[in-house]
């Protein structure tokens, strides 16, 4: 079994004024669901994001409702997906 990489490097983040920015930028995009998360979502979004799929998110609830189904990640060249 391979020992997990150290990844407590220090990222970037953005700023309240940045993020609403963004969200103003891209309220109209057929992706704008996604694209509201993305600035939101813990850890690196640009790896974890493209797990998420249509059927888990509910924009018609009140509050919109996001439902983790399954995680994805990658263990080596292999993409593994199981139980959150």
């Amino acid at each position: 079994m391979e020992r997990p990489r150290d990844d407590s490097r220090e990222r970037p983040v953005y700023s309240p004024d940045q993020v609403r920015r963004f969200l103003g930028a891209v309220g109209s995009d057929r992706l704008r669901a996604l694209w509201q998360l993305v600035p939101y979502h813990e850890g690196s979004a640009e790896k974890n994001s493209p797990g998420l799929r249509w059927r888990d998110l509910d924009p018609a609830a009140s509050p919109p409702l996001l439902t983790v189904r399954s995680t994805r990640t990658t263990a080596g060249n292999k993409v593994v997906e199981g139980d959150p």
